[in-house]
């Protein structure tokens, strides 16, 4: 009878470590999954942060060509104001 109970206890034992392995893997797969999902978004991230920086850098180019094309009308003026005074 001790028998019988021993290995009622030893197959419930490992009934029980199955379940727990199953789960175990269960986790793991889940986490392998947010971890590949979370992987995607930063290199999504990345390519919308190199186009940002290319749309910054553009911005830049236009703002400084404005500048420029400003400080010369500006200078222009002035040097048709001076010519106006000396003549």
């Amino acid at each position: 009878m001790s028998d019988e109970a021993g290995r009622f206890t030893a197959e419930h034992t490992v009934m029980d470590k199955n379940v727990e392995i199953r789960e175990q893997a269960h986790l793991l797969e889940q986490r392998d999954k947010i971890i590949s999902d979370l992987t995607k978004k930063v290199k999504e991230s990345e390519q919308e942060i190199s186009q940002l920086k290319n749309m910054v850098n553009q911005l830049r180019q236009y703002f400084s060509v404005a500048e420029e094309a400003e400080a010369e009308e500006e200078d222009e003026e002035e040097h048709k104001q001076l010519s106006f005074e000396l003549h």
